[in-house]
């Protein structure tokens, strides 16, 4: 047999078991007095048959009658325990079966009560996530709440700002309307002196005074002034004069070396948590025995070029608790110039660690600002709303803003004071004069990204070089006076991770330095264009960098809010 027919014959036998067990004394009773009733019988039987003969007596006659009295008795007797064993073994089977049902019943209830144990101890874990989460979400409406208040105070103090602002746009709207009319009737006192020196040189046959006055009704930025064509390069004769000096020193153009020799920084000297957020910019001193540095924080720092041990020895700070981050600085003589995300730049003396002025006017964040000449009067800034404007610091107002189609990461002013190259958002370096705010020349095509950095050789050496960074992970040399391509700077671990990162000449222009974004401080040989020293200090992306006008020491700063000084 197979295991399924063992299987099948037992359950057979044990139901076959359970219904007959009930039924076996019964049959065994039965068969019990079957039998003694047969014996009865036959005894009867003989007796009758003494009886039938007349042998019997009396006696025996009444005997036998009892015997069949007996007889009868024990066969309804038998008839009733038939009766009630049939009855009990009903029972017992109905109460077997009845049992069976309940068994049944009782693992069905079990397996439900177990389900039901299973779900309730689920449920007791969703409940128990559900209150976590509840407690959790609690304490995230506890920090939205502070956060919903801490931001309705940010508006009010907003409001309250915009209406200071307001109050103080109309007063400066005043002062400008009472300026240019003040302007006005200079300009045309000018314009009437002009006449009559005009008309007094033509009887003296000369020409120079005519000159002269023209250079004053620029104002003096730059220096020399002088008249300009707009259909020629203002440099033109200067760049001539320039590159001849510069063909004799050493027969290269753009490659003559003069005043203090950099050294190539191997190590840092010294570091400091600047700020407790990302610093954008750091600028030196003009006498070297300071820097500064700008940060998100919304102030200016500034340190000892000697020692960082004792922390900032000064602090500039915006107006009226403003904290809005300072995405660039410029130095010169007393004066420290920042432009903000708040679309103002601010001027601080020095001396004072006050603001001088704010310089409100752009639309856009102020992104690149520099000093026009030593004096600190005039400034140069850049911004986001793709334009750039010139400022008289003393009047507090633009004096001219030059339109330029991409937004104007950054600039910078050659040494002649009134050459303007700027580098933008569309990846062109922009030459301006910002003398009459006309085009000089436009270099397309030599970056593919966005240029975050342009600078000048330093006034220094007698090099004419200019220096672009710029995000597609390149540092371009050009010579400023022909905007011909000179070097690529690269590597293929130099990243520029921020549009912020600044590229630096050493003194004498035979290094260039810029951070990138892994941390590292990458030093290239000008000449050469070959990486020259890989520096590591910092954990997070180089932005600003500067060199001391010695050439002896370096400065950069990250967005984690250090600063490293290498030498």
């Amino acid at each position: 047999m197979t295991s399924w027919q063992h299987t099948v014959t037992n359950r057979l036998r044990q139901r076959d078991f359970v219904e007959r067990d009930p039924f076996v004394t019964l049959v065994n009773a039965h068969a019990k007095l079957q039998t003694r009733n047969e014996v009865l019988e036959k005894k009867i039987i003989v007796i009758s048959q003494s009886d039938n003969g007349g042998s019997a007596d009396t006696a025996l006659k009444q005997r036998n009658n009892e015997l069949k009295e007996q007889v009868q008795q024990l066969q309804t007797d038998l008839l009733q325990k038939y009766k009630t064993e049939a009855q009990v073994s009903t029972s017992a089977l109905n109460a077997n079966q009845e049992s069976q049902a309940l068994q049944t019943q009782l693992k069905m209830v079990r397996l439900e009560l177990s389900q039901r144990t299973e779900l309730f101890q689920t449920s007791e874990l969703k409940v128990t996530e559900l209150l976590e989460k509840m407690n959790a979400q609690e304490a995230q409406l506890m920090l939205y709440r502070d956060e919903l208040k801490r931001l309705r105070r940010t508006r009010d103090e907003s409001d309250q700002k915009i209406t200071e602002l307001t109050r103080d746009n109309q007063t400066l709207l005043q002062r400008m309307l009472e300026d240019k009319q003040r302007l006005g009737d200079e300009l045309n006192r000018m314009n009437t002196l002009y006449e009559r020196l005009k008309n007094h040189t033509a009887h003296v046959g000369g020409g120079a005074v005519g000159g002269a006055m023209a250079a004053q009704t620029w104002g003096g930025v730059g220096g020399s002034g002088g008249s300009s064509n707009s259909n020629s390069s203002p440099r033109s004769n200067e760049s001539k004069s320039n590159h001849a000096s510069s063909n004799n020193a050493t027969g290269t153009t753009g490659t003559t070396r003069n005043g203090p020799r950099s050294v190539v920084p191997k190590q840092a000297k010294m570091w400091t948590k600047a700020h407790e957020t990302k610093v954008n910019a750091v600028v030196c001193s003009p006498d070297g025995a300071k820097f500064a540095t700008a940060s998100d924080d919304g102030t200016v720092k500034l340190w000892l070029t000697s020692s960082l041990s004792k922390g900032p020895v000064g602090k500039l700070l915006q107006s009226r608790s403003n904290k809005s981050p300072i995405m660039c600085i410029d130095w010169t003589s007393n004066y420290i110039v920042g432009g903000s995300t708040d679309r103002v730049a601010t001027l601080w003396d020095v001396r004072t660690e006050r603001e001088h002025v704010r310089l409100s006017g752009h639309k856009g964040k102020v992104l690149t600002s520099k000093f026009v000449g030593q004096s600190g009067r005039y400034v140069v800034t850049g911004s986001a709303d793709a334009s750039i404007r010139l400022w008289d610091t003393r009047q507090g107002f633009t004096t001219r803003t030059i339109g330029c189609s991409s937004v104007c990461n950054a600039l910078d002013v050659a040494a002649d004071g009134f050459t303007c190259t700027s580098g933008h958002l569309d990846g062109v370096v922009r030459t301006w004069d910002l003398r009459n705010g006309k085009s000089i020349h436009e270099m397309r095509g030599i970056h593919e990204m966005s240029i975050t950095s342009v600078q000048f050789s330093p006034s220094t050496c007698s090099a004419h070089l200019m220096l672009t960074v710029s995000r597609e992970n390149k540092m371009r040399t050009f010579d400023s006076m022909t905007w011909e391509p000179i070097m690529t700077l690269e590597n293929e671990s130099f990243t520029v991770g921020a549009t912020t990162t600044q590229g630096v000449f050493s003194s004498d222009a035979l290094y260039a330095a810029a951070g990138s974004a892994n941390g590292n401080v990458y030093v290239w040989d000008v000449t050469t264009g070959q990486l020259i020293q890989t520096l590591e200090k910092h954990q997070s992306v180089v932005t600003g960098m500067a060199w001391r006008q010695d050439g002896r020491l370096l400065f950069s700063t990250d967005q984690r809010g250090y600063c490293v000084v290498w030498a």
